[in-house]
């Protein structure tokens, strides 16, 4: 069997000092030799240092459980309007086994697996997109919605 592919999205938004510890409880119950897949989304503070963004906390969290991490950046420079959506289907068609996606996506308190009833909320943020391209291949697709939602 091998290694489980866990792709993670969410709001660029997202604090590291709100959702660090949440991303945590939710990566650390992943196996040994897991990869961290994401789209290197992030908040870039005052100081010109990230700050936030469920992609770049998730990828410091999985480094330091020992994760393997493999980032795949939308090109904005070259697709302006359109390089978050062909990055999302990029990472879709990866050998992904679930997805993970932290951020106020649906109106459920608790974290949920998403499901195609989900869709019309989800289609409105990039992370949203990220998590239809992930259902419409049959990968189940866990959306966190908030900090402190623990698993």
């Amino acid at each position: 069997m091998s290694a489980p592919r866990v792709l993670v999205c969410g709001n660029r938004t997202c604090l590291e000092a709100d959702w660090r510890s949440t991303i945590h409880a939710w990566l650390r119950r992943m196996p040994s030799g897991t990869t961290i897949i994401h789209g290197a989304q992030c908040t870039i503070g005052p100081d010109k240092r990230p700050i936030g963004g469920a992609d770049w906390i998730a990828g410091e969290v999985a480094r330091s459980l020992g994760f393997t991490v493999e980032e795949y950046p939308a090109d904005w420079k070259q697709y302006p309007r359109t390089a978050g959506p062909i990055r999302n289907e990029l990472m879709a068609t990866m050998d992904i086994g679930r997805g993970l996606a932290f951020g106020a996506l649906l109106t459920s308190a608790t974290a949920k697996i998403a499901t195609a009833k989900d869709w019309q909320h989800l289609k409105r943020t990039g992370t949203g997109d990220m998590v239809q391209r992930l259902l419409v291949r049959g990968v189940a697709c866990t959306v966190v919605p908030r900090p402190g939602v623990l698993p």
